[in-house]
């Protein structure tokens, strides 16, 4: 092989060598570009969760303050239903004894005029 034709094919190879690197450098720029562009589009959509959980979390937080005054009127609440029951038991208590006691007498009566007019 002579000098020139080394020189030509030294040529050839350093021509498909700068090639070789100019396709992988425009294919890294366009790689880089495009994984830029799917992170920024993953950055705003992992955002938009936060902050929806962030609302979430305040919703939650808004609904346990609800429940926990609700059991507490509601605690209250059946606490005075409660007294009011026995205030009212003891009321209907008192009055079944003293229509008992008011039908004894009665009875009583019903039966001394039975004897009386039996005798």
């Amino acid at each position: 092989m002579t000098r020139d034709e080394m020189d030509e094919i030294q040529r050839h190879f350093e021509s498909a060598t700068a090639e070789t690197k100019s396709y992988f450098e425009q294919a890294t720029a366009e790689t880089k570009r495009h994984f830029d562009v799917v992170a920024e589009g993953l950055t705003a959509q992992i955002r938009l969760v936060a902050e929806g959980h962030v609302l979430l979390a305040d919703e939650v937080h808004a609904v346990k303050v609800d429940v926990r005054e609700f059991r507490a009127e509601t605690r209250h609440e059946f606490t005075e239903l409660r007294a009011m029951l026995k205030l009212s038991y003891a009321e209907l208590e008192g009055r079944v004894t003293r229509l008992e006691g008011a039908l004894a007498d009665v009875v009583g009566r019903l039966e001394r005029l039975e004897q009386r007019t039996h005798a």
